[in-house]
C-alpha cells in the first residue's frame, strides 16, 4: 500500500519523460511540415478548390462524416493559400519550439483540416499524428528543444496555486496517453499479423520487401533472396510488435525498442498495413 501511495505522489508531484515529450513534439511538427512540403508543388491539384476532389463534393463528404475542415469555409483560392501556408508555418513553429501550446493546437487544427481534404492520401502514421497531437497539449513538451519567451511562466504565476499544482499530473496523464496509444497500435498490429497465413509460415517479409514503398535499394534483394533471413525477419517483426509494450516499459530496453521501431522498413505504417493489401495485417 505504501508503494502505491509513493507512486501516486511521484506522478502528482514531478513531471516524467519531459525530454521524450519535447522530442515527440519536434517529430510531429517535422512530420507535419514535411507533409506540406512534399505536396507543395501539387497542392492545388490535391487540396485546392479545383482539386481532383471537387470542393462541393468535399464539403458534402465532410458534412456526412460529421467532421470539420477549415478548407470547407470558402472556395476562394486566396482562402486556400492562406490556410495552407498558415498550416505550413504552424508546423515549422512547432518543430523549432516557438509559440507554445496555442501554436501546437493551431497546428493540430490546420493539419486535421488538410488531412480531411484528401483522406485517400493518409496512412497509419498520419492517423497516429492527429491522435497524439491533442494528447501533447496536456504535456510540458515545450520545456525541451524550444525557444521559451517567458510568457507561459508569467501567465502561470497569475494562476491560483491549486491550478498550478495540476501541471505535473496533467503532463504525466498526457505522457501516459501517448504511450498507451503507441502500445495499442503496435500490439494490435502484431496480433493481426499472427492471424495471417504469410506471417505464420514466415514468408511475409519476402512480399513486403518487393513492394515499392518498402524497398531499400541494394538491401531488400539481399534479404528476400535468402530464405533464412526472410523467415527470421517475418517472425521477428511479429514478436517485436506484440511485445512492444514490454520494451517501452523496461528502462534498459527503451532506447533499443525505439530504434528498432524506427529502423525496419517492414512496418512503417503504425496501423499495420504493410503494403500487401490496404489495412490488412493477416496476409
Amino acid at each position: 500500500m505504501k508503494d502505491s501511495y509513493r507512486l501516486l505522489d511521484r506522478l502528482a508531484s514531478r513531471p516524467l519523460a519531459v525530454t521524450g515529450a519535447g522530442a515527440a513534439r519536434v517529430l510531429l511538427g517535422f512530420v507535419g511540415f514535411m507533409y506540406y512540403a512534399s505536396h507543395y508543388g501539387d497542392r492545388h491539384f490535391l487540396f485546392g478548390p479545383d482539386a481532383v476532389l471537387p470542393w462541393a463534393r468535399f464539403v458534402s463528404d465532410v458534412h456526412d462524416m460529421h467532421t470539420f475542415s477549415l478548407y470547407t469555409l470558402s472556395a476562394s483560392p486566396l482562402w486556400f493559400e492562406a490556410v495552407f501556408h498558415a498550416g505550413m508555418a504552424a508546423a515549422l513553429a512547432v518543430t523549432v519550439g516557438v509559440g507554445g501550446r496555442a501554436v501546437l493546437a493551431a497546428h493540430w487544427i490546420l493539419l486535421w483540416s488538410l488531412y480531411q481534404r484528401q483522406i485517400i492520401l493518409l496512412d497509419g502514421g498520419d492517423n497516429l499524428a492527429y491522435l497524439v497531437l491533442p494528447m501533447l497539449l496536456l504535456t510540458r513538451c515545450y520545456d525541451r528543444f524550444s525557444f521559451p519567451t517567458g510568457t507561459a511562466a508569467k501567465l502561470a504565476r497569475r494562476l491560483p496555486t491549486a491550478l498550478r499544482s495540476l501541471s505535473a499530473p496533467l503532463h504525466n496523464l498526457g505522457v501516459l496517453a501517448v504511450i498507451t496509444q503507441l502500445c495499442l497500435v503496435y500490439t494490435v498490429s502484431g496480433l493481426y499479423k499472427v492471424q495471417g497465413r504469410m506471417w505464420q509460415d514466415g514468408t511475409a517479409l519476402f512480399y513486403v520487401l518487393r513492394v515499392a514503398e518498402f524497398t531499400l535499394p541494394g538491401v531488400s534483394d539481399l534479404v528476400y533472396d535468402n530464405d533464412a533471413l526472410v523467415v527470421a525477419g517475418s517472425y521477428a517483426t511479429t514478436v517485436f510488435l506484440v511485445y512492444f509494450p514490454i520494451g517501452i516499459l523496461i528502462r534498459r530496453l527503451r532506447h533499443a525498442t525505439a530504434a528498432v521501431s524506427i529502423g525496419p522498413p517492414v512496418d512503417r505504417r503504425p496501423d499495420g498495413a504493410d503494403g500487401l493489401r490496404p489495412h490488412d495485417d493477416r496476409l
